[in-house]
């Protein structure tokens, strides 16, 4: 009886540690699973990053666009406003540029001018040391009344000799330019003659 009791004992010893070997197992297989399941989830997280980087890319690409973007429209409206600039240096008639041009066409026209220079006339400004032709010498003031004035100095040359040209100009009531004088004064010789070009009514012949 005792040796069929001890068999018994032995019996359970054995299996009580089979099935604590058993949940070992399983208890490890399951955190193994756990484990992997960990990983395979953690995964998906670095493919979850590459969708916001192409996006800062993107963002990146697109201020780099807008930028060069602004410099072109900024050196276009600067080209314009150089051209606005020269257009009405050009043709405004206030401006030295519109009062030499149209002083030199009532010269060229003028007959006593063409009598004293000849025919051909053409008009240039001072010449430099290296006989190079400079802009025509001019000044700009306001009066008392905040008219605008303009005093102007050039040469004249024709097939029989060269003049100089002197004139001034002031704003009137409607904001033209009247001539308070326009002269042209021939060059060399011990006798020089004047021709009054303008005022009108100190000319012969023009009311």
């Amino acid at each position: 009886m005792i040796s069929f009791i001890g068999l018994q004992r032995f019996s359970r010893i054995i299996q009580r540690r089979a099935i604590r070997s058993d949940c070992f197992r399983l208890s490890h297989s399951q955190s193994s699973a756990s484990q992997s399941s960990s990983v395979v989830k953690k995964q998906p997280s670095h493919a979850d990053d590459l969708p916001s980087t192409k996006v800062s890319q993107k963002v990146k690409e697109a201020a780099k666009d807008v930028g060069y973007g602004s410099v072109i429209v900024g050196g276009l409206m600067l080209t314009g406003v150089i051209l606005y600039v020269m257009l009405r240096e050009l043709f405004s008639s206030k401006s030295p540029n519109g009062v030499y041009n149209a002083a030199f066409k009532l010269c060229k026209d003028d007959v006593r001018v063409q009598d004293l220079l000849g025919s051909n006339i053409k008009a240039h400004g001072e010449a430099n040391q290296r006989g190079r032709r400079r802009h025509t010498a001019h000044q700009s003031w306001y009066d008392d009344q905040k008219r605008l004035h303009m005093a102007m100095k050039f040469y004249l040359k024709g097939t029989l000799g060269s003049g100089v040209v002197h004139l001034e100009v002031y704003e009137n009531d409607a904001k033209d330019f009247e001539y308070r004088y326009l002269i042209v004064e021939s060059e060399g010789g011990f006798s020089k003659k004047q021709v009054i070009v303008r005022p009108a009514e100190l000319v012969p012949g023009v009311s």
